[in-house]
């Protein structure tokens, strides 16, 4: 529970921020790492805007900063790194099915926020 008593899930919201940076990159480069800080203040009523910042495009990697915003003020800070798939990369198939179960559970999720991605 956040401070205004409504229930917030932090999973949804770098669900929404993966989403935001996902779509700056190719499609053939993989999200690899991501570091979330938090407020406790979000109303999950409120229209949540995103800021992707490119920090980094090179042939094989790509870094992106997004900041959630409610009413002008910052909710959490995403950075995120994306990689090209390499051998040492490569996601083994116990993954590739966890990676599929989780979207095909995203979908049935209702997500409450109101996004708007800024790019």
């Amino acid at each position: 529970m956040n401070q205004k008593g409504l229930n917030f899930d932090e999973g949804k919201l770098i669900a929404e921020c993966v989403e935001a940076a996902e779509s700056t990159v190719p499609a053939s480069q993989r999200l690899r790492h991501i570091h979330a800080v938090f407020s406790d203040n979000v109303d999950i009523n409120e229209q949540l805007t995103l800021n992707v910042t490119r920090n980094k495009d090179a042939k094989d990697i790509a870094s992106r900063t997004v900041t959630a915003k409610q009413e002008g003020m910052s909710i959490a800070y995403c950075n995120l790194l994306f990689k090209e798939a390499t051998a040492c990369f490569e996601d083994p198939p116990g993954m590739i099915i966890l990676t599929l179960r989780s979207i095909q559970l995203n979908r049935l999720i209702e997500i409450h926020f109101h996004c708007q991605h800024i790019v």
